[in-house]
């Protein structure tokens, strides 16, 4: 969202800079503000900090995916479960799986 977002004013500032849209300065006073609050991409404590919550975004999904697979496995064993136990009730030859 924020690199769609900056592509817009990027495009917006060239065409402001080739002449088709007239020059409003408070308009370059804010973009230039924007640009000012923006973390440098080349710091340590930016790299530090993006690789951190890079990494907890990762292990958040995969704790999603392992849940998730535990919780269908589950249902199987639950299927599973149950269709044994109906053939155990109806007398077949069959030994209950649990």
């Amino acid at each position: 969202m924020l690199n769609s977002r900056i592509r817009v004013l990027f495009q917006y500032l060239v065409a402001m800079q080739k002449g088709d849209i007239p020059c409003d300065d408070s308009l370059l006073r804010q973009a230039a503000s924007l640009l000012r609050s923006l973390p440098a991409a080349h710091s340590e404590k930016f790299n530090d900090n993006f690789l951190m919550e890079y990494n907890d975004k990762l292990l958040m999904s995969y704790l999603a995916m392992i849940t998730n697979c535990t919780s269908n496995m589950n249902e199987v064993v639950d299927k599973v479960k149950t269709a044994y136990a109906k053939k155990s009730r109806t007398g077949g030859s069959r030994i209950p799986f649990m």
